[in-house]
């Protein structure tokens, strides 16, 4: 799964390298800081798809403004 992330990224570099961009100032603003890396996040997203039930969840993105 991470080569597919990789070869995504690569074959849209300049938008993903604008969103970065975008995301970076929005969290410099609001004072937030990363906590896991693509490889962690990696791991959750395969761990979750393993369960053997859909788990409950909240999606809040740091682009929005709006409370989840």
């Amino acid at each position: 799964m991470y080569e597919e992330y990789k070869s995504h990224l690569r074959r849209y570099a300049e938008s993903v390298e604008e969103l970065r961009k975008a995301v970076h100032g929005i969290t410099a603003e609001k004072r937030l800081f990363p906590v896991m890396n693509d490889t962690k996040w990696l791991e959750l997203q395969n761990a979750v798809d393993e369960l053997p039930f859909p788990p409950p969840y909240r999606l809040k993105c740091v682009t929005e403004d709006d409370e989840p």
